[in-house]
């Protein structure tokens, strides 16, 4: 019985972190990859001083929100020491955090380019930025306990 509840727990965790890592991702279907023309053209658009600007502050926040992430994570870890199916499920909760910031700030990202009037590709682009930059957050949180 032991056993059939070990496997169940590393199952579940396993789908929260799959889920953990794709939230950051839009429920569309993946847009075709951008010309090299497509991305010269996005960064050097009328508005990409502002969106590379966002995406600075964006960095730095997700820098901020990672190092409190991992001092609660080494915190809360101490109580559970040993147990590497708990262990998971503090880290898939921190990366969770993460994902979350993420996705807000996709949607803020989305209202920008709205508001600005620029197309699909303008938005994919600065989107794909910021998973990369989600992405870079989140293995630093998930080095801590895989």
């Amino acid at each position: 019985m032991k056993v059939v509840k070990k496997i169940l727990i590393g199952v579940l965790i396993l789908f929260v972190l799959v889920i953990a890592l794709v939230a950051c991702i839009d429920g569309e279907e993946e847009s075709p990859e951008l010309t090299a023309e497509q991305i010269e053209q996005i960064e050097n658009g009328e508005n990409a001083v502002m969106y590379k600007g966002m995406l600075d502050n964006l960095d730095e926040a997700f820098a901020k929100k990672t190092e409190t992430l991992i001092n609660e994570f080494k915190a809360e870890s101490i109580y559970i020491a040993g147990d590497q199916e708990a262990l998971k499920e503090l880290g898939d909760s921190k990366v969770k955090e993460l994902a979350e910031m993420c996705t807000r700030n996709k949607e803020m990202l989305e209202t920008q380019v709205n508001d600005h009037g620029d197309s699909d590709e303008v938005y994919q682009y600065w989107a794909e930025q910021l998973d990369d930059i989600y992405k870079n957050y989140a293995v630093q949180v998930m080095a801590l306990y895989e």
